[in-house]
């Protein structure tokens, strides 16, 4: 969700930022296939580059990674201008001399995560799950750190009451459609509206859903500096106008946040509708956040929002 600033948060060139450092010693000169095991949620975190002692070659630039989100998973592609999801085989290293090499690794863009990498001379080898064990030179090899992440630490408010009952059906705000809607994608999990171009958007997907009687939940986002306005729409029919109320936090997500309305027949085509509207306290705006809808069994819409899940940030 953060400004992309070249040199800052992000440099399509190795060893600008970020740079880590991996003292490794080859029996056999020769290409070596580099293979990385990351953890990437979205499609600002999974991009890396690779060196080797000091240099930057070509062929360790642009380590891609777009399958595999929300887990940790091994990939060796390169990013190109015509394959943004990765060229497979083209990420190596050319060892020249028996000896001790520095390895290289630098962000191409932040908040990427991996925890393993591996040097092969087999351009056909494909790692699973944890990969071989680490062959240590010298020294000992230190104590594995508890995970500072899973899976389940990683769930958002929305997708934990969305999926607290087996019989919801369920939208996450970033499954809607921004082209030309005036939202862009805030973080991992919420649309939102940059104040400083747009001050209202439109988004809409169809209900893909059973035809049945509904209640309807729209988990919002509450803000420090106004209410933004959301208005949701089925086919040509407004549902309902709701306002998250403030809240002492930057940003904070729970059931004081969100709009239900029970009872709401839906069919299966129908069209959603959600619009947002940006407010401001004469000094900051808002930014229209949001995460999703939630389609309930009816009776159910109240009690699920009493998941223990919420999120705030000061």
């Amino acid at each position: 969700g953060d400004t992309l600033i070249r040199g800052e948060n992000f440099s399509n060139e190795g060893g600008k930022i970020g740079v880590l450092h991996y003292k490794v010693f080859f029996d056999n000169p020769g290409r070596y296939y580099v293979w990385v095991r990351a953890f990437s949620t979205g499609s600002e975190d999974n991009g890396l580059h690779v060196g080797l002692n000091g240099t930057w070659p070509i062929s360790g630039q642009r380590m891609q990674w777009c399958e595999g989100k929300n887990k940790w998973t091994w990939e060796s592609k390169q990013r190109t201008k015509d394959e943004h999801c990765g060229v497979p085989k083209s990420i190596y290293l050319d060892i020249t001399k028996r000896g001790e090499h520095d390895i290289l690794f630098s962000m191409r863009e932040d908040g990427f995560e991996f925890d393993k990498f591996i040097l092969t001379k087999d351009i056909n080898y494909v790692p699973k799950a944890l990969g071989p064990k680490s062959v240590i030179t010298e020294g000992l090899l230190p104590e594995a750190p508890a995970p500072c992440r899973s899976e389940k630490s990683k769930t958002s408010y929305f997708r934990t009451i969305a999926t607290s009952n087996p019989n919801n059906t369920y939208i996450a705000a970033q499954e809607f459609p921004i082209e030309h809607s005036n939202f862009y994608k805030h973080g991992k999990n919420w649309l939102a509206i940059n104040p400083e171009t747009h001050k209202e958007a439109t988004t809409s997907c169809s209900f893909k859903f059973e035809s049945g009687i509904y209640d309807v939940i729209f988990v919002g986002v509450g803000e420090n500096d106004g209410k933004s306005i959301f208005t949701i729409a089925i086919n040509d029919s407004e549902l309902g106008t709701y306002a998250p109320p403030l809240t002492e936090h930057l940003f904070e997500e729970g059931k004081a946040f969100n709009a239900l309305w029970e009872n709401i027949e839906i069919k299966n085509g129908d069209q959603i509708y959600i619009k947002a509207e940006v407010v401001t306290d004469g000094t900051e705006w808002t930014r229209g956040r949001w995460a999703g809808i939630i389609f309930a069994p009816v009776g159910e819409g109240n009690k699920i929002q009493d998941a223990p899940s919420s999120y705030s940030a000061n």
